[in-house]
């Protein structure tokens, strides 16, 4: 068995299942991105304005307001100052006071916003009447985000920077946790041409079965997968539909793993807006469970994934709580292999989820029938 890489596989995911996801990660990260660069234009406009130093037509253009002269300019730097406080409030304290005070925080941030859009249509009338050109496009900008960041925080209850950057670092926490465990599992998972490894494993109808009971006459898709990921659920209609036409000549075979994304960990809906995304697009992922701590509640959802997901046809066996099948064919979060009618692998495109994508099996398939 050689040592492979993400690279030396296929990148065949259908990327229409993450649509919701992707959108909704990015929505958040955008809001995030936003309320971030109003703390910068805030801040730098504050200092300079307390300092009175420079009028700099270049920050004007980015959104920086300068422009006030007099003993009027330290006011707005001590009002744009403590708009920055607002808007940065819930992430400088919330590591420290979190449990108590930071769901309600983002008030703070919500009413910060509101603020700088008031000031900020009111220097742009006055500037437009004025004729003055620096700003001229970056005001009505930055109003837009500070609007939008009103309308992100009253809507999820929550402080748009400390939500983005939440979500985007359990995303990267989880997701490098998981490509590292794949890349070291998959050096002893049976690469095509291998003999697959056997295995012994109950059903969800609780009758132990072996893989190799499957080998002797037809070929046996094997497939790994569970409720929460989005590649799976989706791409079960196509292995439904694939086992609905060959399955008189074909074994499907699938293994329940660990769930990817419970909500005790990498959970995909920790927004209202995700929520919505969700629902919206009728995802047959399931964003409601959280990860089995015993075999009693893995045979639970493993059950629910057959009844919800797969043809009643279907075999679905359930791995034990050692994960030792998961771990011998890198299954988690999702995968295929088809084997021919002795056991061996002959195809094999890849760690999931973004090798999985049951069309791609068909071919093989119409190809292997074809002849």
């Amino acid at each position: 068995m050689g040592s492979l890489q993400y690279s030396d596989y296929q990148m065949i995911l259908d990327t229409g299942s993450m649509t919701w996801v992707m959108l909704g990660y990015a929505s958040h990260i955008l809001l995030a991105v936003m309320q971030g660069w109003l703390i910068g234009a805030m801040l730098v406009s504050g200092c300079i304005n307390v300092l009175g130093v420079g009028n700099s037509d270049v920050l004007r253009h980015l959104g920086a307001v300068t422009h006030v002269a007099g003993w009027r300019r330290r006011g707005l730097g001590s009002v744009q100052l403590m708009l920055a406080g607002g808007l940065g409030g819930p992430l400088l304290l919330g590591s420290v006071m979190a449990p108590v005070v930071l769901p309600g925080m983002y008030w703070f941030s919500l009413l910060s916003a509101l603020a700088v859009v008031v000031m900020l249509v009111k220097v742009h009338r006055r500037q437009s009447l004025a004729g003055a050109s620096a700003g001229r496009l970056a005001r009505p900008l930055l109003i837009v985000f500070a609007l939008l960041c009103v309308v992100g925080s009253a809507i999820e209850r929550r402080d748009n920077l400390v939500l983005g950057l939440q979500m985007a670092f359990t995303a990267k926490h989880y997701r490098d946790r998981e490509i590292a465990w794949q890349v070291a599992s998959d050096r002893q998972s049976p690469k095509v041409g291998d003999l697959a490894p056997d295995f012994r494993l109950p059903s969800v109808d609780g009758e132990l079965v072996s893989l190799s009971q499957f080998f002797g006459e037809k070929p046996t898709v094997l497939f790994f997968g569970a409720n929460s990921c989005p590649a799976f659920s989706e791409g079960s209609v196509a292995l439904n539909r694939l086992q609905r036409q060959y399955g008189e000549r074909v074994n499907f075979v699938g293994v329940y793993v660990r769930e990817p994304h419970p909500v005790d960990e990498w959970w995909l809906t920790p927004s209202r807006l995700l929520r919505a995304l969700h629902n919206i697009s009728k995802s047959r992922a399931a964003v409601d469970i959280s990860q089995p701590q015993h075999q009693q509640q893995r045979d639970t959802v493993a059950r629910r994934a057959k009844n919800t997901l797969l043809n009643a046809e279907m075999t679905l066996l359930i791995d034990g709580m050692d994960n030792a099948v998961n771990e011998r064919w890198t299954g988690q979060p999702t995968r295929i292999y088809l084997l021919d009618s002795q056991g061996r692998v002959i195809y094999n495109p890849g760690m999931g989820p973004y090798a999985f994508n049951p069309d791609y099996l068909g071919i093989e398939l119409e190809k292997m029938f074809s002849h």
